[in-house]
Order: structure tokens, then sequence, then C-alpha cells
């Protein structure tokens, strides 16, 4: 089983949903669309995200045109801690 986090998307992630239930991944942390500015503000919040999902290595990406360069940012502080994006 891959263990991810997922970054954007809505609410309730069903794009994550989907790639949970059509592959082998388990999602341990999702940042929703709505927070992710906050989050950038802030990135030891992504980067508490990511330590405390345990054998996190992959990082799935959703995004709409409006968040499309606050998912790309957020991504950007997960892959300098080594994780793939996807």
């Amino acid at each position: 089983v891959e263990v991810a986090v997922g970054v954007g998307g809505g609410h309730y992630a069903p794009s994550f949903t989907d790639i949970a239930l059509k592959r082998a991944v388990a999602f341990g942390h999702m940042l929703p669309e709505y927070a992710l500015q906050e989050a950038i503000s802030s990135p030891e919040v992504i980067e508490e995200m990511v330590k405390r999902t345990p054998g996190a290595a992959v990082c799935y990406t959703h995004s709409t045109g409006r968040s499309k360069e606050l998912v790309r940012r957020a991504a950007s502080i997960i892959a300098q801690m080594g994780l793939e994006i996807r």
C-alpha cells in the first residue's frame, strides 16, 4: 500500500477518495483548497502534515483554475521534504 498526502480539492476530497478506492493508496492527511492560503502562510503546518503521516512517499494534488497556483506552492514545500508529487 502506498502512503500519501493530498493537496487541493474540496472538503470531502472526492478525487482523493477515487484514488484510494481504485489504487492501493492510503491517505494520511489532506489539505483542502479552502485551507491552502493559510497553510502556505505557515509552512510549518504543511511540514507537520507530512511528518504526521508515517511512511508518506507521495503527494497527490487536485486543483481547479483558481487554486492551481496555491496547490503548486504547497506541493513545492512538500517536494522539498522528499515526497513525489503527482
